[in-house]
């Protein structure tokens, strides 16, 4: 407000001045008693100008103070008033000569710039003081939503979780460091590509997941949120992410403006809730698939060798006169017994195929082949096998396995119980054609 006085004050001073100075001062401008004139007139008007700003200074104190803003007014304007009329006597006093009067427009001028002075100050002062007020709260409010910001984002740095924010066409608007950290992706890059498109356009099984099915982006048109554990995002390096997510919209007015989203990597809970799944489909002494896993695993093997139009060969082996393995050199060496069968099976069948332990001294596999002959193929590498450890290993029996073989046609209707009774109806026939230790 200050700053504002001395501006009017200073065009009051400069314009008032330039119009005391009459056009017919210019033809006296190497006459000696024009310089006189001239620095009266600037003293002249410099002490107005001075007894103008004190007062509208004090007027403006004292309408502070006491609220009464007309009557004070009144009395800073015509002390103003007086002012110039003195100060035009004062200089008619000092000079003591009337052939160089100052214009009326001195007087005329000076009134009305202070009138516009005084009044500005006086009258639109309030509006001054509530332009300033709106800058101060507003200011206010400023420094408290950057205090906010901050906070906000220490909290959300610390958190232990990604978290962003989709605005309601679905672009994303923020994002926090430790999402950042997590998928490798900055904010620039997904707001110019699609956080979408970069990061969930995946489902967890792999399937393609269109920008409309995406759950994420679902809550800001149903107005649910959205929990699930099973969701997967695509990093930035091409590693997959399992991740644990909650999306949730953000209202203002009864209206969806927005939504909110946290994120957590659960790399490690999946794979232990993986080691517990294959737990629960393996044999613990052989580490092959238990009679459950391989179960779970042959019908869709037989699905899958029915797209490549290829037949599916079951394996049915029992470990010869395993009881009495166990009565002669006990359960020990039984259970070694058992382990390497599983090795010789192991390494006659491929990685793909599935190999399993079904009972106390009972073996399965499955294989996909082309015809018999590959079969074949397959029986002769068992048996090679077989005799290699025999006449490596210093046991004092033979291992000796029997086994029988079913198979399925891809044209074929197979079920899975079907296939275990042919398989082992043909081991039992083998077994009994067999010399028993």
């Amino acid at each position: 407000m200050t700053i504002s006085i001395v501006l009017l004050l200073l065009v009051n001073f400069v314009y008032t001045f330039s119009n005391g100075l009459g056009t017919s001062d210019v033809l006296f401008l190497f006459h000696a008693e024009w310089h006189i004139k001239n620095m009266l007139t600037g003293f002249i008007l410099g002490a107005s100008t001075l007894i103008q700003f004190v007062t509208a200074y004090l007027a403006l104190r004292l309408i502070k103070v006491t609220g009464n803003r007309t009557s004070w007014g009144l009395i800073s304007l015509a002390i103003s008033f007086m002012a110039i009329r003195r100060s035009i006597s004062l200089y008619e006093f000092v000079s003591g000569d009337y052939r160089y009067p100052l214009d009326l427009s001195f007087e005329s001028v000076g009134l009305i710039t202070s009138i516009l002075m005084l009044g500005g100050v006086v009258l639109i002062s309030p509006l001054f003081k509530s332009m300033a007020d709106e800058i101060t709260r507003r200011k206010e409010v400023e420094k408290a939503l950057r205090k906010i910001d901050k906070e906000l984002s220490n909290i959300t740095s610390n958190i232990g979780e990604g978290i962003w924010v989709f605005d309601k066409k679905g672009v994303i608007v923020f994002m926090n460091p430790e999402a950042e950290r997590l998928l490798g992706w900055t904010i620039g890059e997904l707001k110019e590509k699609g956080a979408h498109n970069l990061i969930h356009c995946c489902s967890a099984d792999g399937a393609s997941l269109p920008t409309e099915e995406c759950n994420i982006l679902k809550v800001m048109r149903t107005g649910e949120r959205f929990h699930s554990r099973d969701e997967v995002f695509a990093r930035k390096d091409g590693r997959i992410l399992p991740v644990s997510v909650i999306s949730t919209p953000i209202m203002e007015d009864g209206e969806i403006v927005a939504s909110v989203t946290a994120f957590q990597d659960i790399s490690e809970l999946k794979r232990a809730e993986n080691k517990l799944r294959e737990m629960s489909l393996r044999d613990e002494l052989t580490g092959l698939y238990n009679r459950r896993g391989f179960l779970s695993l042959i019908d869709q093997y037989i699905k899958i060798a029915k797209r490549q139009d290829k037949i599916v060969f079951m394996l049915y082996a029992d470990v010869d006169n395993m009881k009495a393995i166990n009565d002669k050199y006990g359960h020990l060496e039984g259970d070694e017994a058992l382990r390497e069968s599983a090795i010789i099976l192991k390494e006659t069948f491929r990685e793909s195929d599935i190999i399993a332990r079904v009972g106390g001294d009972e073996f399965a596999a499955i294989t996909l082949e082309a015809s018999q002959a590959d079969m074949h193929v397959v029986v002769a590498r068992l048996q090679e096998n077989l005799e290699r450890h025999n006449s490596k290993s210093n046991r004092n029996y033979i291992l000796s396995l029997s086994w029988g073989i079913s198979h399925c046609e891809p044209e074929s209707v197979c079920s899975v119980d079907e296939v275990l009774s042919q398989a082992d109806k043909s081991m039992y026939e083998h077994k009994k054609s067999k010399i028993k230790l």
